[in-house]
């Protein structure tokens, strides 16, 4: 298959991705635990921060956090699917060898593994969805004594990342499901040894070909 050369820089740059989002988004839970990197807000002195330039690259990266996630994780199920679709489109014949059955079968195994980080993807984020949505979880956000550095605080924080970076990276998921699982490879019917015979190409040593016919052997027009 064409495209397998690219399945190990799909596989390297899908981890780099990933590393670098959840490196942005653990730099955003800090960041929102107040521990002196966010913004300190006051009537009469306006907000600043003790560290600018640190605070500037921290939202920025939790800006960037989210196509940094789906970048990475559908560059990794991509590699996963280059790997299931290899040799796919080779010449088959009627009866498949042993190789052939054991792609078929690690192309099932690449299959379920897709369908099952898509399940984990969607549910998954939309279960987030549905905590940071209701009352409980806004609770946390609303009341007057809000704890910054408390678990559920920085979750509702990354919640408006990790909801929409996981639904779309699950939905995008599930069409490379779909392909692995609906794919057939090509089959083609031997070809007979006449075939083969007659798409031999010429050496150019033999002159057999261009030679007249022997003047013994009775054309077809000569024929009474």
């Amino acid at each position: 298959m064409i495209l397998t050369g690219a399945q190990r820089p799909l596989t390297t740059i899908g981890i780099v991705l990933l590393l670098l989002g959840l490196a942005t988004l653990a730099a955003a839970a800090q960041s929102a635990s107040g521990d002196g990197l966010g913004m300190t807000c006051s009537d009469g002195y306006g907000c600043h921060t003790d560290h600018p330039v640190l605070f500037t690259v921290m939202t920025f990266g939790y800006r960037i956090s989210m196509p940094l996630l789906v970048a990475g994780t559908i560059f990794l199920a991509g590699s996963q699917t280059l790997s299931a679709l290899r040799g796919t489109d080779a010449d088959r014949t009627d009866t498949m060898s042993t190789q052939e059955q054991t792609r078929s079968a690690s192309q099932h195994v690449v299959a379920a593994r897709l369908w099952t980080l898509a399940a984990i993807l969607v549910l998954g984020s939309a279960a987030l969805g549905i905590w940071s949505a209701s009352p409980a979880g806004q609770s946390v956000m609303l009341v007057s004594s809000v704890n910054r550095s408390s678990p559920e605080y920085i979750l509702n924080q990354l919640s408006y990342v990790l909801v929409p970076a996981g639904t779309l990276s699950g939905f995008l998921v599930v069409g490379l499901a779909l392909v692995v699982t609906r794919a057939k490879p090509s089959v083609q019917h031997p070809r007979h040894e006449s075939d083969k015979q007659d798409r031999t190409m010429w050496d150019g040593k033999s002159h057999d070909p261009f030679k007249r016919p022997d003047s013994t052997t009775q054309l077809p027009f000569d024929r009474e």
